[in-house]
């Protein structure tokens, strides 16, 4: 999958990258085409081995809007039917997840941890309610932009959209402290191009950042105080998990407070 560049996206995708009280906004939009690249044609011929079709058809798990939508659809009680996706194309959406997280091996991932999304109104309504619930104004004034660029790119009426819902061991979102992801893809086979809207709400480190705390836990001297934990990290340090701190101290000042989370601390020899 090649990723294409996309200025809009790019602004997007910096746009969607905030910090609103406790917690973190990382959100991600690129676009890929469907033209394998690199060692891709190898992986797919290891996808589908001889014998297999890649036309063959893979059972998808029912969206989670799919209950709701076939009844208010059908007006009938029974369950949503599942979809199907043919190997090739899931095989584009593995290969995406692999491009957009380089250090994860997706290969493994299974049709159903996968979901074909009933419809654009779906979809376009469950990531307006996560982000102006999270970000507010900031992301109504962002939406059209957004939609608008994404249109414009892939053309949403002739896209077939596709989510992503791992389980907790492959989540690539399954760290602590986060409330909420969304994996969509929006295929055009026309076009042979994906665009992929990832997102995440992390909940923060009140003013400090688990990078920055890492950072600090990596690159002594400066001791870091978790006052609450009455917790202080040295050369030599063993395994701890603490919760609910209230501040954190470096060099004596205090430079983040209010998370009430766990934080595991583990033993790095040096």
């Amino acid at each position: 999958m090649k990723l294409l560049e996309s200025t809009r996206f790019e602004a997007l995708s910096n746009a969607l990258c905030v910090q609103t009280g406790d917690s973190k906004i990382i959100g991600r939009i690129e676009s890929y085409s469907c033209k394998m690249a690199g060692g891709e044609k190898a992986l797919y011929k290891r996808f589908n081995p001889e014998g297999v079709n890649p036309n063959d058809l893979q059972a998808l798990s029912p969206p989670q809007s799919a209950t709701q939508y076939s009844t208010s659809v059908s007006g009938d009680e029974e369950g949503p039917l599942c979809d199907t996706i043919s190997r090739k194309t899931l095989f584009y959406l593995i290969a995406t997840l692999n491009s957009a997280f380089p250090d994860y091996d997706f290969m493994d991932a299974k049709s159903h941890e996968f979901s074909k999304e009933p419809s654009r109104q779906w979809v376009t309504n469950a990531i307006d309610t996560n982000l102006a619930a999270t970000i507010g104004d900031q992301f109504r004034l962002l939406g059209p932009s957004l939609w608008s660029a994404i249109d414009d790119e892939i053309s949403l009426e002739n896209c077939d959209i596709y989510s992503y819902d791992p389980d907790l061991g492959s989540d690539p979102f399954g760290e602590d402290g986060c409330l909420w992801s969304f994996n969509y893809f929006f295929y055009n086979k026309k076009l042979k191009r994906i665009v992929f809207f990832t997102c995440r709400a992390i909940r923060g480190l009140g003013g400090i950042s688990h990078s920055f705390l890492r950072w600090y836990i990596y690159t002594p001297p400066t001791p870091v105080i978790i006052r609450t934990y009455s917790a202080y990290f040295t050369h030599q340090r063993c395994p701890h998990t603490y919760t609910r701190w209230t501040s954190v101290v470096v060099g004596g000042r205090t430079v983040g407070n209010r998370l009430h989370s766990t934080v595991s601390c583990v033993s790095y020899g040096w």
